[in-house]
Order: C-alpha cells, then sequence, then structure tokens
C-alpha cells in the first residue's frame, strides 16, 4: 500500500503528516507500507519550512533530507491512497489524476470533518497547532486503519 500526503506545495503540512505516520510504519516494520508527501504546485524543488522542521525535532520525530517534489501521475498505482490537507487540494487531485486506490482529506481519513489551515508566514504558535492537528489525525488513522 502507498500513502502519498498532498498539499499545496510540500513544505510543511504534507511533509509534517508523512514524517509522523513514517515513523509508525518504521517501528512497526510494515515493509508492505511505503509513506511520501507531494505538492500540487511544485516549481522547484526546496527544503521543508525552518518553522515545521523546528516543530517536527521538537516532538521527538526524525528529519531527514528532504526537498519538495510535485504529485507526479505516474507515481500513482491501483494500491495508491491520496490524502490532501483540504478539500480543495482532494478536488483538484480528483480532477487532474487518475489511477489511485481512494483520495481523501486527512480529516475524512481519520472519520472527521475539516480542513487543515496552511501556517505559513504565521507565528511559531500556528505551526505548533498545525503540526498537532496533523499528529492526532495521523494517530487516528493509525488505530483505525493499520
Amino acid at each position: 500500500m502507498k500513502y502519498i500526503f498532498v498539499s499545496t506545495n510540500n513544505t510543511c503540512r504534507s511533509f509534517m503528516a508523512e514524517v509522523v505516520l513514517r515513523q509508525k510504519v518504521e517501528e512497526s516494520e510494515l515493509d508492505s507500507v511505503e509513506v511520501s508527501s507531494r505538492g500540487l504546485v511544485v516549481l522547484f524543488e526546496e527544503p521543508v519550512h525552518v518553522r515545521a522542521a523546528d516543530i517536527v525535532r521538537q516532538h521527538g520525530y526524525k528529519i531527514y533530507d528532504f526537498l519538495s517534489s510535485q504529485l507526479l501521475q505516474e507515481e500513482i498505482t491501483d494500491d495508491t491512497i491520496i490524502i490532501t490537507m483540504t478539500e480543495d487540494q482532494k478536488k483538484k487531485v480528483m480532477e487532474n489524476y487518475e489511477g489511485f486506490l481512494e483520495v481523501a482529506t486527512i480529516y475524512e481519513y481519520a472519520g472527521e470533518i475539516g480542513d487543515i489551515k496552511d501556517p505559513y508566514g504565521k507565528s511559531q504558535e500556528e505551526y505548533e497547532c498545525c503540526f498537532l492537528q496533523i499528529q492526532q489525525l495521523v494517530d487516528k488513522i493509525w488505530k483505525t486503519r493499520f
């Protein structure tokens, strides 16, 4: 199974979700699960936003070499689950990509309703709040879907 978290430019929200789920998968040694993240508008590769990286580290997650990447049709297979941060992103994926097993917002996939707002350009506290929302949703997904 392949899980791809998708946000706008893949430098914050989708990265944070990937890190949380990736660590759970690695600790559980689930070799059959692949976790990544991508963006819908990635004009050039760039590193994760410094505030997002700081928050992830503060919560004890491992940071690996990371550069943002565009979601590409050729990496989507019939066992791919695409999890977006917002309903608008979900609609864009459904309009522009095909061949996935499922597409849902992170809230939907966790059995809830809502969007993860982009903290870009906001305070460290906003990044912390965003991360905690994502972490809580990934934890719920982990408990209910794995």
